[in-house]
């Protein structure tokens, strides 16, 4: 067992001395049981404030939970119910763009490069990378084709303007 010094009011002091002559015990005994006392009744309070906290908090969940899993059956069956119809009339079908054709050979871009500069490394990849035409993604292609390309043929980049 553990001693403890417990520096007590006047008035806690005095119960506990009128307490230990009432039962014919010592102060330090009077003590030791108010505390056990208060533990074990915070205790059992505790846990029943708690389980009744968990079993009416996890009610509400439940009926929370149920009740979006109804609006989301309802969604879902609306949206099955319905069927997908095409509204576009058959003239509406998009045609691909030809008149873009990409400028993916390093030639092609340094002469589009010319006619259009300055322009930004931006720029040339959007109007000239092709992924499908060319088998290397558009950094490799721009780092190890294109821009020796563009260095050989005398053009250079100029900081906040472009290629020119």
């Amino acid at each position: 067992m553990d001693r403890l010094t417990v520096r007590l009011d006047d008035d806690l002091s005095k119960w506990v001395e009128e307490e230990a002559e009432r039962r014919d015990r010592s102060k330090a005994y009077v003590v030791s049981e108010a505390i056990e006392a208060h533990r074990s009744e915070s205790h059992q309070s505790g846990a029943k404030r708690t389980d009744e906290h968990t079993t009416a908090s996890s009610r509400t969940d439940v009926e929370r939970l149920e009740s979006r899993l109804t609006e989301v059956e309802q969604q879902l069956e609306k949206l099955t119910d319905t069927p997908v119809e095409d509204t576009r009339s058959s003239d509406e079908t998009p045609t691909p763009d030809t008149s873009k054709t990409p400028l993916h050979q390093p030639a092609d871009v340094v002469d589009w490069v010319n006619v259009n500069a300055p322009v930004s490394r931006a720029d040339i990849i959007e109007e000239c990378y092709d992924g499908d035409a060319v088998d290397v993604s558009s950094d490799t292609w721009w780092r190890k084709r294109v821009r020796p390309a563009l260095k050989e043929a005398g053009l250079e980049f100029v900081r906040n303007r472009g290629w020119e």
